[in-house]
């Protein structure tokens, strides 16, 4: 494999991957203003200018570091001058004293979404390469990921504004600073890629040093593309085991039936409950196959479960339900600005009335404030959804006027009346775009 520079021709290969893209293409590039991105930002924004488009850098000041925010704007200068708009996003707020970088990728990934749906660009790629990907996998594989872990980075994952993708997890790091060092760009190194402390750090080293309690890159990289593989059956049986035994609502619940879904083997039951607890449940991962398990046990026996914030039980009519727990996360009130959207419990998107600002908690919330009485059925009569499950009903949003009066979701009780938008749209949904192997 050379170790020279990344081509533009080589580049274009790699992006026609991720194709067929509008025209003209406009890209958005995270960058951290190390050799990876920079390199990464100089070829997007080429190949989007060769065809007529163009690329944005968003740098991210994460404020952890006080000369951060100096770095950014040098960053930012820099792809200036090479032709690239420029946008540096900082967290705001207080950082957690444990768990930082996990609290700092999540961070960095909300503020990444949230400028791409601003600047409308539906493409936003990420910088990781063939080192970050043989780290992911040893990680995984250390911490005794299953099947779908091991297959490391997908290069293409959905979002709601757009898509992920990481064009480069085929290519060595040497090869990113060879292709800066060719261009003459210059970048930045950040301390924390070095600090001991974290532990993707740590295991860099071991392996660059050839540790032989552990796999050689190269090795980790093969095993990733095989478990990829795998990944993709596995995530296409499930798709259609969804639709041979599941129904998912748009309320954020989902029925099952039994016998089709036990049908399958129990494998596939497994993986295709443990997707649904994390769409449903609102986390940013599934559970684990063997907590699952034991979940499965309990129905299959005609027991309740609870497993990753939510409830399976038996339901009418033989089947089975999963919902969120209605008493398990108590959030604090998310106040909406009239016409305001805003992600709300990690599974919805919510928005105010044109006319109307307000406060929004659940419906169990607002029956312990004595803001909501009577059954569900008399709360949502006219609406459709009279016969919506009690346990399901008591985890939906609703919007409370300064005025006190209340905005129900997903129906107008009175035709008149402005709607209180709620769209649910979990963090894990459980089919998108399949895993991508580069």
């Amino acid at each position: 494999m050379t170790a020279g520079p990344v081509s533009a021709a080589e580049f274009a290969a790699l992006m026609d991957r991720f194709g067929p893209f509008e025209r003209p293409p406009r890209l958005a590039v995270a960058v951290s203003g190390g050799a990876d991105s920079t390199a990464l930002a100089w070829l997007a924004n080429g190949w989007a200018r060769s065809r007529g488009g163009d690329a944005a850098a968003y740098i991210v000041d994460h404020g952890l570091r006080p000369e951060a925010a100096e770095e950014a704007a040098l960053v930012a200068h820099r792809l200036f001058r090479l032709g690239l708009q420029t946008r540096i996003l900082c967290w705001q707020g207080d950082k957690p004293f444990s768990g930082i970088q996990d609290a700092a990728r999540q961070a960095r990934h909300r503020l990444l979404g949230e400028a791409a749906l601003a600047d409308g660009r539906l493409h936003l790629l990420l910088a990781h390469h063939a080192g970050d990907q043989a780290e992911t996998v040893l990680m995984r594989e250390l911490r005794g990921s299953g099947p779908l872990g091991l297959a490391g980075m997908s290069a293409i994952v959905a979002r709601p504004w757009g898509r992920l993708l990481r064009p480069l997890l085929g290519i060595p790091k040497a090869r990113l600073i060879a292709t800066c060092l060719a261009a003459g760009l210059e970048w930045v190194e950040d301390p924390s890629n070095s600090a001991e402390k974290f532990e993707r750090v740590r295991l860099r080293g071991r392996l660059a040093a050839g540790d032989p309690a552990f796999p050689a890159p190269e090795a980790l990289l093969a095993g990733a593309v095989e478990a990829g593989r795998n990944r993709q059956s596995i995530e296409a049986a499930r798709a259609r085991l969804l639709a041979a035994c599941g129904h998912l609502h748009a309320q954020g619940w989902a029925e099952l039936e039994p016998d089709a879904l036990l049908e399958s083997g129990g494998g596939a039951a497994v993986d295709l409950l443990a997707a649904l607890l994390g769409a449903i449940g609102g986390d940013a991962y599934p559970p684990g196959r063997e907590a699952v398990t034991l979940a499965l046990a309990d129905l299959m026996a005609g027991r309740a479960a609870t497993l990753a914030g939510c409830l399976l039980r038996p339901f009418r009519g033989g089947r089975w339900l999963m919902t969120r727990e209605a008493g398990r996360f108590v959030l604090p009130p998310l106040s909406l600005a009239a016409g305001q959207t805003a992600r709300w419990e990690t599974r919805f998107v919510v928005t105010a009335p044109a006319g109307h600002a307000g406060t929004v908690l659940s419906v169990e919330a607002a029956r312990q404030q004595s803001l909501l009485s009577g059954a569900w059925a008399e709360c949502a009569a006219g609406s459709g959804l009279e016969e919506l499950p009690a346990d399901v009903a008591a985890t939906l949003p609703v919007l409370m006027e300064e005025g006190g009066s209340l905005f129900l979701p997903f129906f107008v009780p009175d035709p008149h009346k402005e709607r209180f938008g709620c769209r649910f749209l979990p963090q894990s949904p459980v089919a998108s775009t399949p895993f991508a192997i580069v």
